[in-house]
């Protein structure tokens, strides 16, 4: 395995990304797998839902000003 030094630092970087996507994609999948199980929910998927619902907030809001922001600029 290379070691990251001054030459690798791009292999470095890809390196760490690919982990860090690989790791994303591994808590995604068991964040669904909790969703769609039908149980009652946990501390974890209470978390989840929070995140979402802030989430939406946000997107709502981002949204809103972008329209905003075409009228002024249509009138």
């Amino acid at each position: 395995m290379k070691q990251c030094g001054e030459g690798l630092n791009t292999y470095c970087r890809r390196s760490r990304r690919q982990e860090q996507t690989s790791t994303m994609a591994v808590t995604r999948q068991q964040d669904e797998a909790i969703l769609v199980s039908g149980r009652e929910d946990t501390k974890r998927e209470k978390e989840l839902r929070s995140n979402l619902l802030e989430v939406l907030v946000w997107v709502v809001a981002v949204s809103e000003m972008l329209v905003v922001r075409r009228l002024r600029e249509g009138s």
